[in-house]
This record gives C-alpha cells, sequence and structure tokens, in this order.
C-alpha cells in the first residue's frame, strides 16, 4: 500500500498567514487602498517611481509582496497599489495576507539592494566602480534618451544604461588601468571619461592628443607644461586629499573643475589656477563647439 505523501508546512506558533500570486488590476488596487487605515504615508516618489517601472514595462514579480495583517488592514505596499490604480495598468504581485499585528515592526529591517549589488549579480567586474560611473552618468548625461525619473536612479534602470552603453565599462576599465582612481574618484573619472569621449565624437579637431590623454596625464602626472590644465587640475586633487574634511573641495565641486579643465584642455589653453563658484556659475556642461579645435599643450 502506498504512502500518502504529506504536505508540510513551516509553521511559527499560531501564524496563519498565507501568500498567495495576484494579478492586481486598478480596481483591485483602489479596493485595496481603502483598508490602508494603520500604514505610514505614502512616498509621492516611490509611487511616480513605480508608475515610471509599470509603464516602461520594467515591472517585474521580483518577490516583493503587498501585506494585510490578521485584521485585513493593508499593512505594506501602499506605493505599488498607488502605482497601479494611478497608471490604470494591471501587474502581478505575490500578496501576503493574515500576518499578526505585532510583527510589522520588522517590515524593512534589511539591507537594501544596491546597483552594486545587481551588477555583481549579472558577471560585471568592478562593480561598485561601474555603479558609481552609472550613477554619474545619469546624473551628467546630456542624453534625451536618459530620462530623469521622479526618486531618482532605480537599479534596474541602471542596469539597463550600462547594457545599452557597454562604453561606460570600457571606462572603467582605462580609469583603472591609468591609475586615475588613485589621484581622484574612480566612478567619477570612469563617467566623465565615457561622457567626454561620446563629445568627443562630435567635434572636428586637429590635435593629436584627446580625451584619453586628458586622463592619462591626469593619473601619471606626465605633464611637460605647467600652465597645462591638466596639471593645474592634478594639484588640486592632489593637495585637496592632504586638507581636512571641512576644508575639502566636494565631489560636485571636484567634478565641476575636471570638467572645466577638460574644456580648457580641448580647446589647446592654458590657465594657473582653476575655480568653480556654485553660488554664481552654473554647474558646466560636458559640451564643445563644433569647430576645429589648436593644439594642446602637454
Amino acid at each position: 500500500m502506498k504512502k500518502q505523501s504529506q504536505k508540510r508546512e513551516l509553521r511559527i506558533g499560531d501564524d496563519k498567514s498565507r501568500a498567495k500570486k495576484v494579478r492586481v488590476t486598478p480596481k483591485i488596487a483602489e479596493e485595496w487602498l481603502k483598508k490602508n487605515t494603520d500604514n505610514r504615508p505614502v512616498s509621492r516618489s516611490d509611487v511616480e517611481r513605480l508608475k515610471s517601472a509599470l509603464t516602461a514595462g520594467e515591472w517585474t514579480v521580483n518577490g516583493e509582496t503587498i501585506k494585510f495583517d490578521e485584521n485585513d488592514v493593508l499593512r505594506d505596499g501602499q506605493g505599488r497599489l498607488h502605482a497601479i490604480a494611478e497608471g490604470n495598468i494591471s501587474a502581478v504581485c505575490w500578496v501576503i495576507y493574515g500576518i499578526p499585528v505585532n510583527s510589522f515592526d520588522t517590515i524593512d529591517q534589511g539591507r537594501k539592494r544596491t546597483l552594486g549589488h545587481i551588477l555583481h549579480r549579472h558577471g560585471y567586474k568592478h562593480y561598485n566602480m561601474l555603479a558609481h560611473a552609472i550613477a554619474t552618468v545619469y546624473q551628467h548625461c546630456n542624453d534625451d534618451d536618459i530620462e530623469r525619473e521622479p526618486g531618482g536612479l532605480r537599479t534596474i534602470r541602471g542596469l539597463a544604461i550600462v547594457q545599452e552603453r557597454p562604453a561606460i565599462v570600457e571606462s572603467v576599465a582605462f580609469v583603472l588601468e591609468h591609475n586615475i582612481e588613485h589621484i581622484t574618484s574612480g566612478g567619477m573619472a570612469a563617467a566623465l571619461h565615457y561622457l567626454m569621449k561620446q563629445e568627443e565624437k562630435r567635434i572636428v579637431t586637429t590635435n593629436d592628443v584627446g580625451t584619453d590623454d586628458f586622463f592619462r596625464m591626469l593619473g601619471s602626472g606626465e605633464i611637460n607644461n605647467k600652465r597645462s590644465p591638466v596639471h593645474v587640475l592634478r594639484d588640486i586633487v592632489l593637495q585637496n586629499r592632504g586638507f581636512r574634511r571641512d576644508q575639502r573641495y566636494t565631489k560636485r565641486e571636484v567634478t565641476a573643475l575636471t570638467i572645466k579643465a577638460w574644456k580648457k584642455f580641448m580647446r589647446g589653453q592654458t590657465c594657473t589656477r582653476l575655480t568653480w563658484n556654485a553660488e554664481r556659475e552654473e554647474f558646466p556642461k560636458i559640451s564643445l563647439p563644433l569647430f576645429s579645435i589648436r593644439e594642446n599643450p602637454k
């Protein structure tokens, strides 16, 4: 006689919670939100971010859940429900019912999964530096196809950016090859190298040097002309490391000075100092006019 297989259940105390995968329509979302009587205030930036994911087709069933307690009160997932209702798009979600009321103080206590974690899982090397580079590209890119989203850069969008632009990975490798990360932020340098190389493709130049040379000289210090913008920039970033924390240039200031130095370098200009005043000047753009550029000072 065959033994009947027994289904095993994990039970903790009197917990009677259960999980179910549900296609949540906008109408269902609106009904469930009426049960949102004891939850934290909704984050509008999160709602807009999730709506953007829905409309872009980037919504995935990733294990995150909508949660109801044992009294059928909505306790978690209100952002997802608002996005579904306001976006008027259905989405599949995992839903947990019957969670004990006293367990909700433990929600969201785990470590948030970062873009670096996602890149590592997808097999990218130097994933933390690459994540920083992607975030910087997202912030400073002039491309119309990188649309800024409410709530900042989402990890799924960051992954898509590097998949669409593999040259960012090449820029990270360039920075590491030439030891530039020992002079300044590696992620910032890789992002600027990538963006400046894209801009360099647009301009007409008779120079025998360009963006690669700018960063190579920044890393090596092999600069013959002390009035070269690269020499001035290198002195600034090296001296900045010796300053007290409250006296140092911020990352934003170093980024602005790097862009200014590169523009002077590409135009063949010399200088004895580099400055940027955030209160009086706009943040410099990574752009150059479409004209032939004079020979650069090395």
